[in-house]
């Protein structure tokens, strides 16, 4: 399968592309894909019980013929943290826009004017486009890995340049340097973190602020919060306020 889940920054959502068909129902769109989806699924679960080996029917609609290959690159299936989400493939594009042709999609019966062939067009076309972006952004990826790793494994050799609180911070933790106050060597200069714990107001819970500080080899200090406490403005953490103390 050319297309994966790993493409899925790069796709189009399935109601967006819907969206681009004009006049078209989305709801009863959606309905009509979810049935195609199930003819495919339905022969996978008789196979099993009929234990034979054949391919599936074609679903037939409007004189348009989709294999189960044809599906299978139509849609891809992602989970993320709201549940499964449905993407078009360029390809899948292209079967939407000739179901359109043919009148398989039912239609609205007042035009809105929304939506826009067009753009699925475009979309259609750019499959080996996003496929060529996606292999040099994975590329891009894995040299930055490589590097992130090499001065982990490598501090003295990080540019002064490249000093970021949280690049600072994997090194120290990649080399257990850990603790309230820790410092650590990197680069030819001195790193310190402090981690500041403060309370709720309650007391009942606590949260830390990050800090990392060092002096350029030009003599500036830097101070930079890698982490900032969602307590730190609390009443019981300033002393303005009397540390939360009734009066």
């Amino acid at each position: 399968m050319k297309w994966k889940s790993e493409h899925a920054q790069l796709l189009m959502k399935r109601k967006d592309a819907i969206n681009l068909l004009p006049n078209v129902k989305p709801r009863k769109a959606k309905w009509l894909l979810d049935d195609i989806q199930n003819h495919f699924f339905n022969f996978i679960v008789a196979e099993v019980f009929d234990k034979e080996e054949s391919e599936p029917e074609p679903y037939e609609i409007n004189g348009i013929s989709i294999t189960e290959s044809d599906f299978n690159q139509m849609i891809i299936k992602v989970d993320d943290y709201w549940g499964e989400v449905d993407y078009i493939t360029p390809e899948g594009a292209d079967i939407l826009l000739r179901m359109y042709r043919k009148g398989c999609f039912e239609l609205k019966k007042k035009s809105e004017g929304y939506g826009d062939t067009q753009k699925l067009e475009e979309y259609a076309a750019s499959g080996e486009g996003l496929l060529q972006r996606h292999a040099a952004n994975k590329e891009r990826k894995a040299q930055q890995d490589a590097q992130e790793l090499h001065w982990k494994e490598h501090p003295e050799e990080l540019p002064e340049d490249k000093f970021t609180p949280s690049r600072l911070n994997d090194i120290m933790w990649y080399h257990g340097v850990k603790g309230m106050h820790s410092s650590m060597k990197i680069g030819g200069i001195t790193v310190t973190k402090e981690v500041l714990q403060y309370s709720s107001n309650s007391g009942k819970s606590h949260d830390n602020e990050v800090i990392l500080k060092w002096t350029g080899s030009d003599g500036t200090l830097h101070e930079k919060v890698l982490r900032h406490s969602s307590y730190q403005h609390n009443r019981r953490n300033d002393e303005d306020r009397n540390w939360g103390l009734p009066d």
